[in-house]
């Protein structure tokens, strides 16, 4: 299997849902010892400790991340979320379609103010009305 196959067999190997941990909910992660697990179970690595390997440079190709962003990937309880890693191109050309039409202004926000700001469900919305993404899933998963 190249990496791309192991990915896509990785990402419909594990769960995705809503996970809490204390009172914070994260939504759209899988845990991480379970993908190891999937991994081996699956044949694709003969080892937890390959399973691991894979799964750093998956996190290093920027393919998936922690829920808190700086946390290495462990055979662990640890949560993470895959990411949609966008082409520089590919990236230039959604913004210049979907841009004009989501307002970018100075905004107040808990009393601060924040100028060239854009609302992001807005963005959300325009990803998914001009068919650049299916669902604010997909939407939310770009530039993790």
């Amino acid at each position: 299997m190249d990496k791309e196959q192991v990915f896509a067999a990785l990402k419909g190997g594990v769960e995705n849902k809503t996970r809490r941990l204390g009172l914070t909910k994260y939504k759209f992660c899988f845990v991480a010892k379970e993908a190891v697990s999937f991994l081996v179970s699956s044949g694709i690595a003969q080892s937890r400790s390959e399973a691991v390997r894979i799964c750093n440079v998956f996190q290093n190709d920027g393919l998936l991340e922690h829920v808190s962003k700086n946390v290495a990937f462990e055979d662990e309880n640890l949560y993470f979320k895959f990411c949609i890693k966008l082409k520089q191109k590919t990236a230039e050309e959604i913004l210049d379609k979907v841009m004009p039409s989501v307002e970018v202004k100075k905004r107040k926000y808990r009393l601060s103010t924040y100028r060239n700001c854009f609302v992001g469900s807005e963005l959300v919305d325009q990803l998914i009305v001009t068919g650049i993404t299916k669902d604010r899933h997909q939407a939310n998963q770009i530039g993790c």
